[in-house]
C-alpha cells in the first residue's frame, strides 16, 4: 500500500498521451471527446488522492517528490496546449501560465539544493484549482457547443490574474533564499537536461533522442523553417552552458546533459521527412553511433568540455544522416 501514491503518479503520466489522443478527435468523434474529458477528470482526482494518501500515512518517497509535480504539470499543460491547438484558448495566455510555472519550479529546485524546502503559497493552490476548472469548462464547451458560454475564458483570465499575483507573492516571500547566480545555475541545469528529462536514470541520452523524434513527427516536419533557426540557437547555447558541466554537476560530461542528443538527432530526421520507417531508422542509427562512438565521434568524446559534449553527438548525427541519405538513394533508385 505504501507504493499506491507512486502507482497513481505513474498512472497519471501513462494516461496523458491517451487523454490527448482521445480529446484531439473531438471534432470528428464526440464519443472520443467524452472519453478524453473522463480521463482528464479521473487523472485530476488521482492527483488529489496520491497527495492525500502520502501526507496522511507518511508514504512520502523520493520518487514521489520528483515525479508527482512532473505528472501534475504534464497533465495540466498537455490539456492547455491541446486547447490552444483546438482554437479554444489563446497561446499567449498559456505561455504566461507556463513561464510562471517554470520560474517557481526552478526557484524551488535551487532552494532544495541548499536543503531548503519552500512551501506552496495558497494563492498558487487556488490558481491551480481555477486552471483545472477552466480546462474542464473549455472541454465541456467544445463538447456541448458553448453551453457554458464564455465561462472557460473568464476562468482562464482569472487564472492569469492569480498566476501573476501568486508569482509576485512567491518572489517576495522567497527572494532571499536563492541568489541570482544559484537561480541561473538551476536554469542552466533545466535547459541542459531538456527540462529535467535527463534526470531519468535509465538511458537518459535515449530519452533526449526520443523527445526529438516525437517533436519532429508531430510538429517539426511541418515547421522546418522554425527549426532551421531554433536548432542552431540551441546548439550554441548548449555549447556555452555545457562547458560548465563540472561546476553544475560535478563531472566533465554529466549524464543528465541530453540537450546534445536532442539537437543532433534532428540531423538525420531532416532527411527522413515523414517516412515512419526512415524516422525509426534515424533514431536507431543515431543511438548506435552515439553509444558505439566510432571515429570521429570518439575524437570529440575525449574533449571534456562544451565542444566535446555537443560535437560528439553532432558527429553521430552526421554519420547517421549520411546512412539515411544513402537509404534514400537506394529507395529512389529502386
Amino acid at each position: 500500500m505504501k507504493r499506491l501514491p507512486n502507482v497513481l503518479t505513474l498512472l497519471r503520466i501513462i494516461l496523458v498521451p491517451a487523454f490527448v489522443w482521445f480529446f484531439a478527435q473531438v471534432n470528428t468523434n464526440r464519443t472520443y471527446g467524452y472519453i478524453g474529458l473522463g480521463l482528464f477528470v479521473f487523472m485530476s482526482l488521482t492527483d488529489f488522492f496520491d497527495g492525500y494518501l502520502a501526507r496522511k500515512y507518511q508514504w512520502v518517497s523520493d520518487f514521489g517528490k520528483i515525479w508527482d509535480p512532473f505528472a501534475d504539470k504534464l497533465l495540466v499543460y498537455s490539456a492547455l496546449f491541446l486547447l490552444v491547438w483546438l482554437g479554444r484558448f489563446p497561446l499567449w495566455a498559456v505561455l504566461v501560465l507556463l513561464v510562471r510555472e517554470i520560474y517557481v519550479t526552478l526557484h524551488r529546485d535551487a532552494a532544495l539544493r541548499k536543503k531548503v524546502v519552500i512551501a506552496a503559497v495558497w494563492s498558487g493552490k487556488i490558481k491551480t484549482v481555477v486552471q483545472l476548472s477552466a480546462i474542464i469548462a473549455a472541454m465541456l464547451n467544445i463538447l456541448t457547443r458553448d453551453s457554458l458560454r464564455n465561462l472557460d475564458i473568464l476562468l482562464l483570465y482569472a487564472a492569469l490574474i492569480l498566476t501573476v499575483y501568486s508569482g509576485i507573492d512567491f518572489y517576495i516571500k522567497n527572494r532571499r533564499i536563492v541568489t541570482g547566480r544559484e537561480f541561473f545555475d538551476q536554469v542552466s541545469r533545466f535547459f541542459l537536461s531538456l527540462f529535467y528529462l535527463g534526470h531519468i536514470r535509465l538511458a537518459p541520452g535515449t530519452w533526449g533522442s526520443l523527445a526529438a523524434v516525437i517533436l519532429w513527427f508531430f510538429w517539426g516536419v511541418t515547421h522546418i523553417n522554425v527549426l532551421t533557426w531554433l536548432l542552431p540557437a540551441l546548439f550554441i547555447l548548449g555549447l556555452i552552458l555545457s562547458n560548465r558541466s563540472k561546476d553544475l554537476y560535478g563531472s566533465d560530461d554529466a549524464s543528465p546533459i541530453i540537450m546534445d542528443e536532442f539537437v543532433a538527432q534532428f540531423i538525420p530526421l531532416f532527411l527522413a521527412g515523414r517516412n515512419l520507417w526512415l524516422v525509426g531508422a534515424s533514431f536507431i542509427l543515431f543511438r548506435i553511433f552515439d553509444i558505439w562512438k566510432p571515429f570521429p565521434v570518439s575524437f570529440f568524446d575525449k574533449m571534456k568540455n562544451g565542444v566535446g559534449i555537443m560535437m560528439d553527438d553532432i558527429a553521430a548525427g552526421v554519420m547517421s544522416g549520411a546512412l539515411i541519405f544513402a537509404l534514400l538513394q537506394v529507395i529512389n533508385f529502386g
